[in-house]
């Protein structure tokens, strides 16, 4: 604007400025030149210094509404700030301008952040305002937070200055000084307002004259000049449209040249990428067919191999696992270099190798298959007068072969369909072999039984137990060195197993090792190798598994108890070979087979149990009873120091609660037809002998009978004791049991007036309860309780204990309806009673 310091500022140019180099598309409502707070302090409150030119601009487009901070410097307006109107959170204006802190035209805006300025005057600010609120009524979902009311800040009336500085806001200075001239001239000479009109009417006219004349003067000469630069504007124009032609063709040229320089540039990127790939590809081929090649001796021990053992068969393993790595380069590079013709050519070369060799080791190994069984079957014939020849029997065999297994790891990786031949070719003539074997080894440890085992009776709940449990130290290291003895069945099987076991693990390790399903020598695959021999075993052995059922049978029809004394051999031998799964397996197998004949044993005791019968004056113990626990405790001892988890406790626990429950259940379901006196006799004393025994063992199978057998003891003698009682007192109990039903339905005072129960009546009974007959009774009940109880279980102190505590409770219950009914007492008192019933109780 190029404004000099104090110089007067138009608001109305500088809204135009404005709006014209800042704000095209927006429209500018209102400009207000401020001056702002300095960051210097003076004292405890902010000093305001007025810089020059600035402005607080409102500008609107749509339902935007922005506040802009301008400085103007340079001839230049720029935006120092921009706020959002609904960011406006407070307009703050001091109540009373007389005593604001920053002066007296103050007013601040509260943003994010608060700023405070100050307007050339109150009326000035107070308009600026007034605007700001109306756009915010107008334009804001919410309106900011004031000091004062801002419609009523709105109506205050302009003072003079501000008057006098709207209307300076419609013309320039210089007629604004000579409109005060003109006043001042006027004003001071002329009175009368009509004089003072007609002056300034004609003034007016001849100003309007002058300019009239003037504006004419400048259109003719605009007009002119206008008509010149028309003329060069055209002239100009002809030579832009000559330019703009040569800059065209000259654009198209460049275009050409440019395309051609491309095209040129993309064929030698082309042709210099093709090199480097060649040069590439030429070095990788060449670094492939390094690695497939293979040493000079290598070839020759591939096409002549010697297979024997020593020097040659070292060189031919050499040479498999040169070949081996060969082929393994090959299937590591990448899909394209596979596909090379020079590479192909190269493969098909060892692959005439590898299928030459692969032929010569299958021809090799199955003679020495076939010369290894003929061999073996000799020394079996040499042999077998001594039973434990079958204890690592194919020993030297598998030394024989073993040397062979990297070249059986090498012929699973190259020749899938020789190395099945071989596995199978080696699993049916051992398998043959070992079915010969197996039936004389089975043959020869039968004749170790002691004769007079033969064809015992089955041990069972009719007839005593007898045979102890046989230990057997378990020695697979030294089990060839054991002299075969006469032994029990049990201990037969015992020796069996001793002598298998060793010969079934050595041959399970050497077909791990032997035909191992591995990717290397170093990383078996133990899952799928471990599947693969299983089958070979199972087909080998199959006769052993056969062979020792037989011996566990013979056992079992011995005594069955043996079937117990097998299990915990079993259990020795399991911690002995925990380290072979194909050995555990088969030792579970045989604890199958073991606990199905015990099982089935057990089955045939519960069916004896339940077609017991109870004659109908049978009391005592009953001999059932006392077979079970027997047994219970028989098979206990046979399992002593045996883990609860092992196979033989688990039996036998299982089998004791099995025993119990039945015998359990058949005497709660004790035959009806049994007197009611022997019946009750009988159950509470076997109750009782249930409940003491059951107390001793330690098995969970049995726990739940210990609480069950204690409440039917004492339930079933609480019941006999009421039987006794009712039996022998029936002279005292009758009457005044009867007493006790009539007081259900008639009062105390009523009951003397029944026939059955008058006083003459009470008095009859009264005489009978006398000492003598009370002594007399008990005297009866004590001969039936020696007579009929068992002596050995000391039964009658508790009987009769219990007896004289229900009688005597029963009796002062007695004496209690005497006094009620009868206004009486009872001739025997019910202290007279206890102490007879306690010198009793010693005889």
């Amino acid at each position: 604007m190029g404004k000099k310091e104090d110089e007067y500022i138009d608001p109305l140019q500088v809204r135009t400025e404005v709006a014209s180099q800042l704000f095209h598309d927006e429209d500018v409502r209102a400009v207000l030149s401020i001056s702002t707070a300095q960051t210097k302090r003076r004292g405890p409150q902010k000093k305001f210094k007025v810089p020059k030119k600035q402005f607080l601009c409102v500008t609107t487009q749509g339902q935007r509404v922005r506040i802009q901070r301008i400085k103007y410097a340079h001839d230049t307006y720029v935006i120092k700030q921009t706020w959002k109107l609904e960011d406006l959170a407070r307009i703050e204006v001091p109540e009373n301008p007389a005593s604001a802190t920053n002066g007296e035209n103050s007013f601040g805006l509260f943003f994010e952040k608060p700023f405070y300025c100050n307007a050339p005057s109150i009326a000035l600010r107070n308009e600026f305002l007034t605007l700001l609120w109306n756009l915010c009524k107008e334009k804001s979902t919410r309106l900011p937070q004031t000091t004062v009311d801002m419609d009523q800040l709105g109506a205050e009336p302009l003072s003079k200055d501000d008057i006098s500085g709207q209307f300076r806001d419609l013309m320039s200075n210089a007629e604004e000084t000579e409109l005060e001239d003109l006043l001042k001239s006027c004003v001071m000479g002329v009175r009368d307002i009509d004089i003072l009109s007609n002056d300034l009417t004609d003034r007016l006219s001849t100003l309007e004259e002058k300019l009239q004349t003037q504006n004419i003067y400048s259109i003719i000469d605009a007009e002119m000049a206008t008509y010149e630069v028309q003329q060069r504007i055209e002239e100009a124009s002809v030579q832009l449209d000559a330019i703009d032609t040569w800059l065209s063709e000259y654009h198209t040229s460049l275009t050409s040249i440019k395309s051609y320089i491309e095209q040129i540039e993309s064929r030698n990127n082309r042709m210099e990428i093709t090199t480097q790939n060649q040069r590439k590809l030429q070095a990788e081929i060449e670094k492939m067919m390094k690695k497939l090649i293979i040493s000079r001796e290598t070839t020759n021990t591939l096409k002549d191999p010697n297979l024997g053992a020593g020097v040659g068969l070292n060189a031919s393993i050499s040479a498999c696992r040169e070949l081996m790595a060969v082929y393994k380069q090959h299937a590591e590079s990448t899909k394209h270099m596979r596909e090379m013709k020079s590479v192909q050519e190269k493969m098909a070369e060892l692959h005439d190798l590898q299928s030459g060799f692969s032929a010569r080791l299958e021809d090799y190994l199955r003679d020495l298959y076939n010369k290894l069984v003929g061999y073996l079957a000799q020394k079996r014939v040499e042999d077998k007068s001594e039973v434990t020849w079958f204890c690592g029997a194919h020993s030297s065999a598998h030394k024989t072969l073993s040397p062979y297994n990297p070249l059986m790891i090498w012929l699973f990786k190259s020749d899938r369909e020789k190395f099945n031949r071989l596995s199978t070719l080696y699993t049916t003539t051992m398998g043959t072999l070992y079915k010969q074997e197996i039936k004389e080894f089975i043959n020869q440890v039968l004749k170790l039984r002691i004769k007079e085992y033969k064809d015992r009776k089955l041990s069972n709940l009719t007839s005593p137990v007898k045979n102890e449990f046989r230990p057997f130290s378990v020695n697979l290291g030294q089990a060839a060195s054991m002299k075969p003895e006469k032994m029990s069945p049990e201990l037969v099987f015992a020796y069996a197993m001793n002598m298998c076991l060793p010969t079934i693990i050595e041959e399970h390790k050497f077909d791990k090792s032997h035909f191992s399903l591995q990717e290397d020598e170093t990383q078996a695959n133990d899952t799928q190798t471990e599947e693969f021999v299983r089958k070979m075993l199972n087909e080998m052995l199959n006769g052993l598994m056969d062979g020792l059922h037989h011996l566990i049978q013979s056992a079992d029809k011995v005594d069955p108890f043996n079937d117990i004394n097998m299990l915990v051999y079993t259990s020795d031998f399991k911690s002995k070979v925990q380290n072979n799964e194909y050995a555990v397996d088969m030792l579970n197998q045989i604890d199958n087979k073991i606990r199905s004949l015990f099982d089935k044993y057990i089955e045939d005791q519960v069916s004896t149990v339940n077609s017991t019968q109870v004659g109908i004056k049978r009391v005592g113990i009953l001999p059932i009873i006392s077979k079970v626990i027997a047994a219970v405790d028989h098979m206990s001892s046979r399992i002593q120091g045996q883990p609860e988890k092992s196979t033989a406790f688990q039996t036998v626990d299982e089998a004791s609660g099995t025993l119990v429950s039945a015998t359990f259940n058949w005497l709660i379901n004790l035959d009806k037809d049994q007197k009611e006196k022997y019946k009750l006799i009988t159950r509470f004393e076997n109750f009782h002998r249930f409940y003491k025994e059951i107390g001793n063992m330690k098995f969970r199978s049995t726990d739940r009978f210990y609480k069950q057998a204690e409440q039917l003891y004492t339930s079933n003698l609480d019941l006999f004791v009421k039987f006794l009682i009712h039996r022998y007192l029936q002279d005292v109990t009758v009457f005044f049991d009867e007493l006790d039903k009539l007081l259900e339905r008639l009062p105390e005072e009523d009951i003397q007036f029944q026939q059955s129960h008058s006083k003459q009546a009470f008095q009859r009974v009264n005489l009978k309860v006398n000492p003598t007959l009370i002594n007399k009774k008990m005297k009866e009940i004590q001969g039936m309780l020696n007579k009929n109880l068992n002596s050995g279980e000391g039964l009658q102190p508790q009987v009769w204990a219990v007896l004289a505590e229900q009688f005597v409770k029963q009796y002062q219950h007695y004496e209690s309806l005497v006094k009620r009914c009868y206004k009486m007492e009872l001739t025997m008192t019910s202290k007279t009673l206890n102490d007879l019933m306690k010198d009793r109780s010693g005889g």
